[in-house]
């Protein structure tokens, strides 16, 4: 068991078995036949060959087999009868030749077959010497023994193991590589399943289907500090990583062997891949690589040719080998690699619309110095994509050329505010969900990271709480150490504010002050957020006056979007008589369906009217705000409770839908406006979620089945719920929170 620079342990001393059913099914098929027989499973190294074996003697054991282990290793196989020294007696010898040695195996054997059935285990099977390998094979052709083993298929074997499938003695099976959903299985039995995306994406592409290969990754990076527990999630960090012996012996024995133009080739794709496939080219013309060495790279699959949107890239084609190689090399070398590769792109068009972020990025890789200019222009064309990483780099760099940088970064946080205010959430996160799951297939850190941001942040603003959290963790994982960070906890602490949470929120807002300074454009969103945590906490006054200060801060920056959002949040912490008029000034401005129903909802926020409320409870569901929905729908309810008993109707309607939206929410809001809805306060969160779903209609074994309660324990909580509310059964249940209760069959 190794552990981590920070955070629990990782448990990468004990793997499940798993995905080898079909050979598990072989083995028992064997230990079933109750006779001679057997499988030979071939394996390359660390596809869990030993694992296998070791599973086969413990079943043949359960079974009541005697399970006989054959040690069999390098120093045995020089060692005539060396790994069938078990099946010796006590005092017998070798001596007297190979024949001899066969029959006194073949009569040892037969003794001990004669108590109980008799199962030979082999791992390595190739490494037996001939005496043992020929003593294996003829006690399997005399039907003394079943046997169950393993071999490599890249190692030479007797020519008696071999002969055990060719004649037909035992049926061999070759162990495929893993698939994805089985190495995942090994990550979380390591790691739990709280690991980020790019993380286990990586993970999973290095290790190809090898459990061993996985071990010795989570070893290593647990040991070298690179693997590391943040916010609740395991992230492995691409610095610092130093890869065990365990793994670098093998590939390094491997680049030994390459002619020294091919691994020229391997170096320049490992340490500056994936790149355009015409810079190959370019560098064989100029000398620094041989062209046939580039064709005959290729042919033995050591680089890889890529098409996408008509570019072909080069990649290494064995993606551990190629890191292994690349931390390997000294750092001149890598210099100097990334000098020509950034020479050689400067000499080609640049027409896709990251190549002069990209380009920007690879001469500061190379230890280059672009002119200001060029870092600028570089920097304000990646801030206008969601990688967050590459944005604030060349902004940094740009900065200290001596460029003023102040309008550079946070271009995608205005675009998404303004996505929000036009009320396309839910087109938006599509996308947003499209290109992150790209960016993280990618292993795209950076992009992963702006993505995972904006996924995130539109969750949020839709309500989607428990999505918000979860992304937003991820985002801020990602992002950890950048200007950014700061402001995905801002957003963390006012997702847990928004749900009730003051602790987790004040507790997200300390993390966040501690982080880098944020850049400008976020200032008005993390006051936005101060103010939710201050809200969440109990003190309207305070927050209110945040969110006026956020609303003020984001017209200095011009930003309306932001504004108009900070505005009508002003109005959700119970002060819409303050925010009705900048609101509504700002909604004739933007002139957006989702702005005009922002200023409806708070005029109808501020003279208590039931039917507009009604109205912008639809208007909002309508858009995918289901908070925003739910408050407008709960404050319709104290409306026309208010105008007394010839409302009731139309309170019972607006309770529906309250009731309707509220279930429909993973993770229940609790903002002031609904924390005022009091029929619902006095309720625990079990006895509120089974009195919502009783409202709609379910009987109680329906309600238990869906929350795996029993019925009892369902009727309990929702006798204690009609003690606090006030009713004596689902009908007044239903006419006080919504719904209409089914007839009973």
């Amino acid at each position: 068991m190794a552990r981590s620079h920070e955070g629990p342990a990782v448990r990468a001393d004990r793997w499940p078995l798993t995905g080898r059913e079909a050979e598990l099914g072989m083995i028992r098929s064997t230990l079933g036949a109750r006779g001679p027989g057997g499988v030979l499973f071939a394996a390359p190294a660390g596809a869990g060959r030993t694992r296998l074996v070791r599973e086969a003697q413990a079943m043949a054991g359960r079974a009541g087999w005697d399970a006989q282990w054959l040690s069999v290793t390098r120093s045995t196989s020089a060692v005539p009868f060396g790994a069938m020294s078990g099946l010796l007696p006590v005092n017998g010898r070798t001596g007297g030749g190979t024949s001899d040695g066969l029959r006194r195996m073949v009569r040892a054997a037969a003794r001990r077959a004669a108590g109980r059935p008799l199962v030979l285990c082999v791992d390595d099977a190739h490494l037996l010497d001939e005496q043992s390998a020929s003593a294996v094979h003829l006690l399997v052709a005399h039907g003394l023994v079943a046997l169950v083993a393993t071999v490599r298929p890249d190692e030479p074997a007797p020519d008696a193991v071999d002969a055990l499938w060719r004649d037909g003695l035992v049926r061999r099976a070759d162990l495929d590589p893993l698939g994805a959903t089985e190495m995942e299985a090994l990550v979380d039995a390591a790691l739990g399943p709280q690991v980020e995306t790019v993380t286990r994406r990586e993970l999973l592409r290095l290790a190809a289907g090898n459990p061993w290969t996985l071990r010795e990754l989570l070893a290593g990076a647990a040991a070298d500090g690179s693997l590391a527990h943040r916010q609740g999630q395991w992230s492995w960090s691409p610095s610092g990583r130093r890869y065990g012996a365990g793994l670098r012996a093998p590939a390094e024995a491997a680049f030994a062997a390459l002619p020294e133009p091919e691994r020229a080739v391997l170096e320049v794709v490992s340490c500056a891949g994936p790149l355009p496939w015409a810079v190959l080219g370019r560098l064989a013309q100029a000398g620094f690589l041989d062209g046939g060495a580039v064709t005959a790279a290729g042919a033995r699959g050591l680089i890889v040719q890529e098409t996408a949107e008509r570019r072909r890239t080069a990649r290494p084609g064995h993606p551990l080998d190629a890191e292994i190689l690349r931390t390997t090399l000294p750092a001149a070398r890598v210099l100097r690699i990334r000098e020509v590769v950034a020479e050689a792109l400067a000499d080609l068009p640049g027409r896709r619309r990251g190549d002069v972020a990209d380009r920007a990025s690879r001469a500061l890789d190379a230890g280059a110095a672009p002119p200001a200019a060029t870092l600028l222009d570089a920097a304000r064309r990646a801030s206008a994509g969601p990688d967050l990483m590459l944005t604030e780099r060349l902004a940094g760099a740009a900065h200290q050329a001596g460029a003023d940088t102040s309008g550079v970064h946070g271009g995608w946080i205005r675009s998404l505010a303004s996505l929000v205010v036009t009320g396309h959430v839910d087109q938006a996160r599509r996308l947003a969900d499209e290109e992150y799951e790209h960016a993280a297939e990618r292993l795209d850190r950076g992009a992963a990271a702006g993505w995972a941001a904006c996924r995130g942040v539109l969750a949020k603003a839709q309500g989607d709480l428990a999505a918000a959290r979860s992304t937003l963790v991820e985002a801020a994982v990602l992002a950890d150490g950048t200007p950014w960070a700061g402001f995905l906890l801002a957003e963390l602490a006012a997702t847990a504010a928004l749900t009730g949470d003051a602790e987790a929120a004040a507790g997200r807002m300390r993390q966040a002050a501690r982080c880098p300074e944020p850049p400008p454009l976020a200032g008005p969103w993390i006051a936005l957020d101060r103010a939710w945590t201050v809200a969440a906490a109990g003190d309207l006054d305070e927050a209110a006056g945040r969110a006026r200060r956020a609303a003020e801060a984001a017209r200095a920056l011009g930003q309306p979007a932001v504004e108009i959002l900070a505005w009508y949040d002003l109005a959700r912490m119970d002060r819409p008589h303050e925010a009705l008029a900048p609101l509504t000034v700002l909604a004739d401005t933007l002139t957006t369906p989702l702005s005009a129903a922002m200023a409806r909802a708070c005029a109808a926020l501020a003279a208590a009217d039931g039917p507009a409320l009604d109205d912008a409870a639809a208007a909002f569901t309508g858009f995918g705000l289901s908070v925003h929905a739910a408050e407008a729908a709960a404050a319709a309810v104290r409306a026309h409770r208010d105008l007394g008993t010839r409302h009731r109707p139309a309170m019972y309607a607006s309770r529906a839908r309250l009731t309707a939206i509220l279930a429909s929410c993973a993770i229940t809001p609790r903002t002031p406006l609904l924390k005022r809805d009091d029929d619902l306060a006095a309720l625990t969160p079990r006895e509120r979620q089974i009195a919502l779903l009783v409202a709609t209609g379910l009987r109680s074994k329906s309600v238990a089945s869906r929350l795996s309660l029993s019925v009892r324990t369902v009727d309990n909580h929702l006798g204690r719920a009609y003690a606090k509310l006030g009713v004596s059964g689902r009908a007044e249940l239903a006419a006080t929170i919504g719904g209409r209760p089914a007839r009973p069959k």
